[in-house]
Order: structure tokens, then sequence, then C-alpha cells
């Protein structure tokens, strides 16, 4: 989505010419119509930062998880472990 927006904003920037080959582009629309575009970008990236974020605090989450059940299961296994040899 990114990397269409870019492409839609180099579009925009293109000069719309007549028959003449004269510049004919309305200068308040084509401002409008990069504002809009600009927003819509910048608010996709936002979203996309923020997700990126979100997944990166999931991956450690499970990490951490991973982490606790490892140290569980050595836990497990030294307590089955003396319970052998008492």
């Amino acid at each position: 989505m990114l990397s269409e927006g870019q492409i839609l904003l180099d579009q925009l920037l293109l000069p719309v010419k007549d028959s003449k080959g004269q510049d004919v582009t309305p200068a308040d629309i084509r401002h409008r119509q990069v504002s809009q575009v600009n927003d819509a970008v910048g608010t996709v990236q936002r979203h996309k930062e923020r997700c990126d974020e979100l997944s990166d605090v999931r991956r450690l989450k499970l990490k951490q998880l991973l982490q606790l059940r490892s140290c569980e299961q050595d836990v497990d296994q030294v307590s089955s472990h003396v319970l052998y040899v008492q």
C-alpha cells in the first residue's frame, strides 16, 4: 500500500497538459489530492509501525513463555531425578 501510495503521489504531481502542451492542472485540486494521499499514506505508515510494535511485543512474550516452560521442564526433571535417587 505504501509503494502504491507513492506511485499515486508521483502520478498526481505530473502536470496535466492540453492539446497545445500547456499545463492546465488546477493547483488547488492537485494540492488537495496530494494532501489526501499523503494523509492516507501517513495513516497506513503509523498503523504498520503500531502493528510491528505489537508483533515485537507478542514475539517477546512468546519467547518468555517458551523460556518459562523450559525452566519448568528442567525443574520437573530435577525433581523426578531427586525422588528417584532417594
